[in-house]
């Protein structure tokens, strides 16, 4: 038995880096039998399918656990995946987009021909074929490739061309496009990489031939990337835009226009919800913020891309809103904030508490109250306070859970505020 199978017998999965699936793999997992036991066991744990097979000892066992173990999660984030005989490895799985923000993505930009240069497992090419885009996938990886293309047959998607290419020969063999959109690695010896000067194919070098070959350039990067590094690189940068999901931080999208040698960079925050309830903060002219020294009736707690796309001032703003608790003097720096105001503002994008009891944060009062409150069990949430929230949660004597919420607050003026509060 492979080293990739017993180490998923004995933890129950599959690591998402693990190389499993190899090119030599897909003729197999494209066979009748296989694609057929494959559906037979869409409810199977990844390990008991391979106990339950130890015997087909001509099978690709490890290849189609892991075939297993990422459709058993389709349903969340690709649901157009469900049903078909798509392939895909846990790696490629983890790192693409969802569909929501894939479609969401798509319909932001005017229908014209692009190259997704690094195209990994498709989800972003096939959401703009989706919408009427000419698009063209290429990714180095043969693997993924090949998956892609056997992917976009399972689903019917109208791909133009699918490249398997180095992006410098990829580049210097393609007709000119509207679009060239990438999401370039950012991961190096197993961690990930932040600086621009790290992502792979490399963008400083990949430079001329994008102005050559583009209009405009859509780079897919970190939740919190630094436009201003990007910009230095790249000046024509039109859009920032944050991307949040269900609360979860998920990417920046940035637009760049090649034509243009400065852009003016209009930063949005878009957060999005599988409901459809989605909401999008864009930059103020003004971004002067009022500031309160204790809390209203209503807490607020921005939604991470607002955050990471330093738009709580022109939040507060739209909603009447004041800062009550931030980690940067100046918020557009923060990376943790909370809002209030006396007023309920229904559709705010993030989580809103209604506020029962305020005080300063002294580990016996606030212990007392508690006592008499009959609370044991509540969400702790901290901002600009030195303690993290395992701390805090012991020093209150509160385990997670429940209906009550205990936030911890640095405020202006130096004070550590204690707030109980419970969820709209």
């Amino acid at each position: 038995m492979t080293a990739v199978l017993s180490a998923m017998l004995e933890n129950g999965h599959i690591p998402a880096h693990s190389a499993v699936v190899q090119i030599d793999d897909i003729p197999r997992l494209q066979e009748p039998e296989i694609l057929a036991a494959l559906r037979a066991h869409s409810d199977v744990a990844a390990d008991q399918f391979v106990l339950a097979n130890s015997k087909q000892t001509d099978w690709p066992l490890a290849a189609m656990a892991e075939q297993l173990q990422c459709r058993q999660k389709f349903k969340q984030k690709l649901p157009q995946f469900l049903d078909k005989d798509v392939l895909c490895t846990a790696e490629s799985f983890e790192q693409s987009s969802s569909w929501y923000c894939a479609q969401h993505k798509a319909a932001l930009f005017d229908v014209g021909s692009m190259l997704d240069l690094c195209g990994g497992l498709g989800v972003d090419s096939m959401a703009f074929a989706a919408a009427g885009f000419s698009v063209s996938y290429n990714d180095i990886d043969p693997l993924k490739a090949e998956m892609f293309k056997w992917n976009t047959q399972q689903l019917d998607m109208p791909i133009n061309t699918i490249i398997n290419k180095d992006a410098f020969d990829c580049l210097n063999e393609i007709d000119a496009v509207d679009y060239i959109f990438i999401d370039p690695s950012r991961r190096s010896e197993g961690k990930r990489q932040r600086a621009i000067q790290q992502f792979q194919p490399d963008l400083a070098a990949l430079k001329p031939l994008l102005h050559e070959k583009a209009q405009r350039l859509i780079l897919k990067l970190a939740p919190q990337t630094n436009l201003s590094e990007i910009q230095e690189l790249f000046p024509g940068i039109q859009h920032g835009r944050f991307i949040s999901l269900d609360g979860e931080a998920k990417e920046c999208l940035i637009d760049i226009d090649l034509r243009v040698e400065q852009g003016r960079v209009q930063r949005e925050a878009h957060c999005l919800r599988r409901d459809g309830s989605n909401a999008i903060v864009k930059q103020p002219a003004s971004e002067e913020i009022e500031w309160a020294e204790e809390a209203q009736r209503y807490m607020y707690i921005p939604d991470p891309s607002v955050v990471l796309a330093g738009l709580s001032a022109s939040l507060s703003q739209f909603v009447n809103l004041r800062v009550l608790s931030s980690s940067h003097v100046d918020v557009t720096n923060a990376n943790a904030i909370a809002l209030t105001g006396d007023s309920y503002c229904q559709f705010f994008p993030g989580r809103v508490f209604e506020v029962i009891a305020q005080q300063e944060l002294s580990r016996k009062s606030v212990n007392r109250y508690l006592r008499q409150a009959d609370i044991n069990q509540a969400h702790v949430w901290r901002c600009q306070s030195k303690a993290s929230v395992a701390d805090l949660r012991k020093m209150l004597g509160l385990k997670d859970g429940g209906d009550n919420s205990c936030l911890v607050l640095g405020l202006a003026d130096g004070r550590q505020w204690f707030i109980h509060a419970r969820r709209c």
